[in-house]
């Protein structure tokens, strides 16, 4: 289970048994918030995934190392 949010909304989604790739993670926001997002929004260089660390409250830039 992961929290998604997009701006001041959030919601539950599951994760699928393999993360291959950003494009997976992605893929969750887009089925997650369909009236909000886009794959093509997403894939702009202006736009940014980034993970919470609730220990540290921090966040960090999701980053795609292939």
């Amino acid at each position: 289970l992961v929290f998604l949010q997009y701006r001041k909304e959030t919601k539950r989604a599951l994760l699928p048994n393999e993360i291959t790739s950003i494009d997976t993670v992605k893929a969750l926001f887009v089925r997650s918030f369909p009236k909000q997002l886009t794959m093509e929004y997403l894939d702009s260089p202006d736009v940014k995934v980034y993970i919470h660390d609730s220990n540290k409250d921090m966040f960090y830039e999701l980053e795609d190392h292939r």
